[in-house]
């Protein structure tokens, strides 16, 4: 599919970029940043987010109120484009960062209690709506307890 705002580039449905400008098709290199993050450097010195190019590609351009290009695919890398068709526009309320939620310190001891009971670190996940490696961190001694 065409890319919106940027003629003879194109995107696939596995998240490569293609371009045709000299009579041709070739595959536009992508680079990954020092976070993670995917960029792809179209005509010029512009870098641009692959997933924004992907998902404006197959969803349209993004309005005012979903600015936001969302991944919903749950066993894939949350930075790197993939397939189109896990993308959308969205906004940022959707955005659910699990790993981020701060617990108090009666529900960390709770966890190590729970942990050194047999529970595993999977269910205390999913009880505390955290990331189990945040389950990890506090049984392992990284996160204070």
């Amino acid at each position: 599919m065409e890319i919106p705002g940027h003629p003879e580039y194109y995107a696939d449905r596995t998240g490569r970029i293609w371009s045709n400008r000299h009579g041709r098709w070739h595959l536009v290199k992508s680079i990954i940043n020092g976070t993670g993050y995917q960029y792809t450097r179209l005509s010029g010195r512009e870098l641009h987010l692959t997933q924004r190019l992907v998902c404006a590609a197959f969803r349209g351009e993004h309005t005012d109120t979903l600015p936001l290009c969302i991944r919903h695919a749950s066993k894939q890398q949350p930075r790197r484009v993939r397939k189109q068709r896990y993308l959308r526009w969205g906004d940022r309320s959707e955005v659910k960062r699990k790993s981020f939620v701060p617990l108090t310190y009666d529900e960390k001891r709770d966890i190590l209690n729970h942990w050194l009971d047999g529970w595993n670190q999977v269910e205390l996940a999913k009880i505390y709506d955290v990331s189990q490696p945040a389950i990890s961190y506090i049984i392992n001694g990284k996160t204070k307890v």
